[in-house]
């Protein structure tokens, strides 16, 4: 009874009409969707589902499926710390040395693990083998820098967000070994800066590992997180750079019989405007990992968690939808499942909007009638 009065009431208020249809409501946007049930593998309802569009952060979606099938649930970041002199009492004579592999959570380990060997005093500095932040050079200017177009490094420390008199964001790598420095200062452990060449050979100090990339995922996935996207992007292949990540990606799409035609990604997060993708592609990866737990695992639920709190937060649909959502000016779109009350998905979809000229809060309203008119 309580759910036919919220219908009626949905209703009233238009939140639900039968005859609605999001392209005619958004005649100037472009649009394009696929819902597939996956219990019978009869496609529900499609509008442009092989339409190139810019997919914003549900680029995550792709990104994120394939590094849980090429790589293990339990992969881990690895970061070593080194000295290259001698130690003695609490005091090395030579220089801190951090070998990173793109962790974007060191900083939750680093100054505690440096700590835990009782180390006060460095003479030397703290070197790496990492360069400064790689920026992707396709972003649009007025991201970069910002909190969300970070660069990535081997060595990301505080995502890479360095503020310098409390006004100015900096990624460049003397930025974030300051920024090491003055909190492993705030620890009692000091940085001579000495220019010492120490010995040739390296003496492991301690080994920090990230969490596992099932709990990164998740993280990423809920937040939104673009620094993760990327470094999780990496870390695909054992080159660890971009341009291997995503063509080990674009692998695993084809192998997956994803029509090379109708995906071109050129970033790990969803950032960069020149990423395209069509519906019935994702559709297609979404049904394909159906299955797999881990990959449900990663989403936020609709009206509950992350990035989907809002969505659909007054209607039956809360708690039905799990979904990765991709915002930027002018594009909302979503990708994901709509599943049954024991958690199982019967249904893969994406929506995706391009081109609009209204406010995304509204234009969160027409993808909500959508929801409403295709799975109520």
């Amino acid at each position: 009874m309580k759910k036919l009065f919220l219908l009626i009431q949905l209703f009233a208020t238009g939140l639900i009409s039968v005859k609605a249809n999001i392209e005619d409501d958004l005649p100037t946007a472009s649009i394009g969707y696929m819902i597939t049930d996956l219990r019978s593998g009869n496609v529900v309802t499609e509008y442009n589902s092989d339409k190139l569009l810019v997919p914003a952060s549900v680029m995550k979606v792709v990104t994120v499926a394939a590094a849980l099938n090429i790589l293990n649930d339990d992969f881990r970041f690895k970061t070593c710390i080194y000295s290259d002199g001698i130690t003695y009492n609490d005091t090395i004579f030579g220089n801190l040395y951090i070998e990173g592999s793109g962790d974007p959570t060191l900083h939750l380990n680093l100054i505690d693990s440096i700590k835990g060997h009782s180390i006060s005093h460095i003479c030397g500095n703290i070197l790496t083998n990492a360069k400064c932040p790689e920026i992707c050079q396709i972003w649009m200017v007025e991201d970069i820098g910002s909190e969300y177009g970070v660069g990535w490094s081997h060595l990301n420390y505080k995502n890479n967000e360095i503020l310098i008199n409390d006004e100015f964001r900096a990624s460049e790598l003397d930025a974030v070994i300051a920024d090491i420095a003055f909190d492993l200062s705030l620890n009692d452990i000091s940085i001579g800066h000495n220019d010492l060449t120490g010995d040739s050979s390296k003496q492991i100090i301690a080994t920090i590992h990230s969490p596992e990339l099932i709990s990164l995922c998740k993280e990423l996935m809920h937040k939104s997180i673009n620094l993760y996207a990327e470094a999780i992007g990496r870390a695909i292949t054992a080159e660890g750079n971009s341009q291997s990540g995503l063509e080990a990606i674009r692998q695993y799409l084809i192998a997956q019989n994803i029509d090379e035609q109708s995906f071109h990604q050129k970033d790990f997060c969803g950032l960069a405007r020149t990423n395209l993708i069509a519906p019935g592609a994702i559709v297609n990866i979404l049904s394909r990992n159906a299955d797999n737990k881990s990959f449900l695992s990663t989403f936020p639920m609709a009206g509950k968690d992350g990035t989907l709190k809002r969505l659909l937060a007054s209607t039956p649909l809360k708690g039905q939808i799990i979904a990765k959502s991709g915002s930027m000016d002018g594009i909302l779109t979503y990708a994901g499942y709509r599943i049954n009350f024991t958690g199982q998905p019967t249904h893969a979809f994406a929506i995706m909007v391009n081109n609009s000229i209204i406010s995304t809060s509204s234009l969160r309203k027409h993808i909500e009638k959508w929801f409403m008119k295709y799975f109520l």
